[in-house]
C-alpha cells in the first residue's frame, strides 16, 4: 500500500512540475487561433452535402448561444454491447452580457443488445453572475451485467452475473468564494433494488457474496465539496486546471443500508500545444476514490469506469475491478486530423489499482492504453462524438462509441 501511495503522490508532483515547465506551450494568443468560421462540425457538413441551411443564420455570426446538439445514433461499449442511443445537449450562457461560464444540460437514453436500459441526465447551471453553481446527476438503470469480485487480481474465472435496477439522485450547490474556487454542499442518493446474483461461480474466492449482499441497498447522505476550476471550456478543455474534493457521509439514520464515508479527489490539468488548432492539447488526470469508516454496499464500492462520465480506464469493462479504494492516473494527447477540426484524434494511457479486501491494501497495477477518433458535433460548445479502442492486461480490450464529454 505504501508503494502505491508513493506512486500516486509522485504523479501529482509530476503534473505540477510539467505545469511549471510547459507554460511556453500557451504562447499562441487566442486572437491568432483558427476563426470560428473556419471550423466545421457535423451540421456544417450536412449543409454542404444536402445544400440547405440547417443552422439559424444568426448563430453563425453570434456565439452567444444557446447551442443545441441532438444525436440519435448507435453506440457500443464492452459492458453494454451495441446500443441505440438518443443523446441531447443544450449549452448556454446564463448571463450573455458577461459571457462567463457556459451552463449545460445533457440527456442520454440507451437500450442495449443485452436488454439494458440506461437513462442519464447531467447538468451544470450557473446563477448570480456565475457566483452560484448547481450540479446535477440523475440516472435510472435496468442493468443485467457481470461482476468479478474484489481486488486487482481477479480473473475471468471470478466472473459472476448480476442484475439490478438502479436510481441515482445527486445534487450539489456551490458558491464562488474566490477566483476559480467554489465551495458547497449536496445530497447523494444511490438506490439499488431487485439485486440478483447468478452464474456458475456462486461464491468466488473474493466475490460479492462473500463480501455480503442483499436484494437491495441504499446509500443516502450529505456531501461537502470544494472545487478549483480554471478550465477554458467545460466540454473540451485545452488549458487550465480542475481540482475537486468531495466528502460524503452515509448513515442509517438517513436511510442508508449501512454507515460509511466516501472521499473522491479528482485532479485534472490541461496544456495547449503550440499550434493554431484549438484541439491540440495534453490532458492529465489523477483520481482517488476511497470508502473509509464503515461498510460500503458492494455495488457502491469504487470500481473501474465509475466516474461521472464513465470514461476512466478505457480498454477495461466498466466494473471489471472493484474494491474499498481506487487509485487512477491517465494522460491523453489530443490533436486535429483535419484543419477544420471536424475530425480529431487522441492517444491515451492509463494506470489503475483497486484495494484488496478485507485488508484494504493496494497491490497490483493495471495499465491500459489506446487510440481514438473525435468527430465535432457542435463547434460552438465543442461537444464531440467519440470512437475509442483500448487494451489492458489479462486479455482486456474494448471499443466504445458514444457522445463524449472530455474529462
Amino acid at each position: 500500500m505504501r508503494q502505491m501511495w508513493c506512486v500516486f503522490i509522485l504523479t501529482i508532483i509530476l503534473i505540477q512540475t510539467v505545469n511549471a515547465q510547459v507554460d511556453t506551450l500557451r504562447a499562441v494568443p487566442k486572437n491568432d487561433s483558427v476563426e470560428m468560421s473556419k471550423l466545421m462540425d457535423v451540421c456544417d457538413l450536412a449543409e454542404k452535402v444536402f445544400k440547405t441551411r440547417l443552422r439559424i443564420a444568426k448563430v453563425n455570426q453570434n456565439v452567444d448561444g444557446p447551442f443545441f446538439t441532438i444525436l440519435p445514433s448507435p453506440g457500443y461499449s464492452v459492458t453494454t454491447g451495441v446500443t441505440g442511443v438518443l443523446a441531447g445537449d443544450i449549452s448556454f450562457y446564463s448571463n450573455k452580457k458577461e459571457k462567463g461560464n457556459l451552463s449545460f444540460f445533457t440527456y442520454n437514453f440507451q437500450y442495449s443488445q443485452y436488454k439494458q436500459v440506461l437513462t442519464q441526465s447531467l447538468s451544470t447551471l450557473f446563477f448570480g453572475h456565475d457566483k452560484w453553481q448547481l450540479n446535477g446527476d440523475w440516472r435510472y438503470f435496468n442493468f443485467p451485467t457481470y461482476t468479478w469480485g474484489l481486488g486487482s487480481f481477479t480473473t475471468d474465472a471470478d466472473m459472476q452475473a448480476v442484475d439490478y435496477s438502479y436510481l441515482r439522485m445527486y445534487e450539489t450547490v456551490l458558491y464562488r468564494i474566490g477566483t476559480n474556487i467554489l465551495a458547497g454542499a449536496g445530497y447523494n442518493l444511490d438506490y439499488y433494488w431487485n439485486i440478483r446474483y447468478g452464474g456458475q461461480n456462486i461464491i468466488p474466492p473474493t466475490g460479492a457474496l462473500k463480501y455480503g449482499v442483499s436484494p437491495q441497498s441504499i446509500s443516502s447522505g450529505p456531501t461537502l465539496n470544494l472545487i478549483y476550476d480554471s478550465r477554458d471550456d467545460i466540454h473540451s478543455p485545452t488549458t487550465g486546471s480542475y481540482y475537486s474534493f468531495q466528502f460524503g457521509t452515509y448513515q442509517k439514520a438517513l436511510g442508508s443500508s449501512s454507515n460509511y464515508n466516501s472521499i473522491i479527489i479528482d485532479c485534472r490539468q490541461y496544456f495547449k500545444m503550440p499550434t493554431r488548432q484549438r484541439s491540440s492539447s495534453l490532458a492529465f488526470r489523477a483520481y482517488v476514490w476511497l470508502t473509509p469508516g464503515g461498510t460500503c454496499p458492494y455495488l457502491d464500492l469504487p470500481y473501474t469506469g465509475g466516474d461521472t462520465y464513465n470514461t476512466m480506464a478505457r480498454g477495461y469493462a466498466e466494473g471489471r475491478y472493484r474494491g474499498p479504494g481506487l487509485l487512477y492516473f491517465e494522460a491523453e494527447y489530443r490533436f486535429a486530423i483535419m484543419k477544420n477540426e471536424l475530425v480529431g484524434g487522441v492517444i491515451f494511457a492509463n494506470l489503475q489499482s483497486v484495494s484488496q479486501w478485507p485488508d484494504n491494501n493496494f497491490a497490483g497495477c493495471l495499465p491500459g492504453a489506446g487510440i481514438g477518433l473525435r468527430v465535432k458535433l457542435n463547434k460552438f460548445s465543442h461537444t464531440n462524438f467519440a470512437a475509442d479502442y483500448g487494451v489492458g492486461i489479462r486479455g482486456a480490450r474494448g471499443f466504445s462509441l458514444d457522445e463524449y464529454e472530455a474529462y
